[in-house]
């Protein structure tokens, strides 16, 4: 087995939205959004395991990737934007995949090592690139 991601859902609809009462702002640039779509990660905690001289992670774990939406209740919400917010959220699971991958190879020589190695993948894919992409 390997590490995998999982997205649940996989297509977002209106009901994984929140309805707000006020604009948006966009986290990165401030500007008003109509919507948000933003996504939660969860990576369960397993002891590391040994390969051969060096600690790897389980390869049981799956990283799940969760919707946060929030939708403006002023505006129509309609299919287009809908369509919009799915690519958005697609930019997740494709992040979660890369993670996914890149965990699959750390390695280290000590279990704490392999800990700052993990926190170190988890910072790369889901603050840096995410901000990036």
């Amino acid at each position: 087995m390997t590490i995998t991601s999982f997205a649940s859902p996989t297509t977002l609809a209106w009901d994984d939205f929140t309805s707000v009462t006020s604009k948006i702002r966009d986290p990165h640039d401030g500007t008003d959004q109509d919507a948000l779509t933003q996504y939660e990660y969860f990576l369960p905690t397993r002891s590391a395991r040994k390969d051969g001289a060096m600690f790897t992670l389980d390869e049981s774990l799956v990283l799940l990737i969760t919707p946060d939406c929030k939708v403006w209740t002023g505006v129509s919400q309609t299919a287009a934007l809908l369509s919009h917010e799915q690519f958005h959220y697609h930019v997740g699971v494709v992040i979660a995949r890369a993670a996914a991958r890149h965990l699959n190879r750390l390695r280290a020589s000590t279990e704490a090592e392999l800990g700052i190695a993990l926190a170190t993948a988890t910072k790369l894919h889901f603050a840096t690139r995410n901000k990036l992409i």
